[in-house]
């Protein structure tokens, strides 16, 4: 009995495809390529394959991703998060100069506000956090706990850092009255 054929004359347990080139995938800074898609331009592996590949056919670099629970209280829905939000952060007393940031879908309003605050010297008891979408200030992020996700901030959403007078009153403090 002959063994079925194809056109290719492979043999696939000697062969190594060579090392892994996951640097075409990234931007200079790092970040992911625009645009990639899943299973055309990468796939998705637990750390444990990854480990066998690298091992096997060396190269990388290593793009780690995390997971995240998107579900609320009653569902759990596990994701792979490949590409964290990126944010166009502003300061009120310097709304023409955007600073882009990444953060997680996870990260929670406080995370973002520290975070920002210890990057640009800002005290963040004189910080308040806007949903500034397409540059309008659209509603307080009151809630330090709450995800980004939650509040709906979406990928290249612009975030402003409202900052006190100095006289202790808040810029905004009369469109929240009215």
């Amino acid at each position: 009995m002959s063994k079925p054929t194809t056109g290719l004359n492979w043999d696939w347990a000697s062969t190594k495809p060579g090392p892994i080139h996951n640097s075409e995938l990234l931007e200079q800074d790092g970040t992911l390529k625009p645009g990639l898609v899943e299973t055309v331009d990468y796939a998705l592996v637990s750390d444990v394959v990854w480990q066998a590949l690298q091992s096997r056919y060396s190269g990388g670099p290593e793009i780690p991703r995390p997971v995240i629970s998107l579900g609320g209280y009653f569902s759990s829905c596990l994701s792979v998060e490949v590409c964290p939000l990126t944010l166009k952060i502003v300061k009120s007393s310097d709304p023409a100069s955007p600073i882009r940031c990444c953060f997680s879908r996870i990260a929670t309003v406080g995370n973002l506000k520290r975070t920002m605050c210890e990057a640009l010297g800002l005290d963040p008891d004189n910080v308040r956090i806007w949903d500034y979408h397409e540059k309008v200030w659209l509603r307080l992020l009151r809630d330090c706990n709450h995800t980004l996700c939650f509040d709906q901030i979406i990928d290249n959403q612009w975030i402003m850092l409202e900052e006190k007078n100095d006289n202790g009153s808040w810029p905004h403090d009369h469109w929240l009255s009215s």
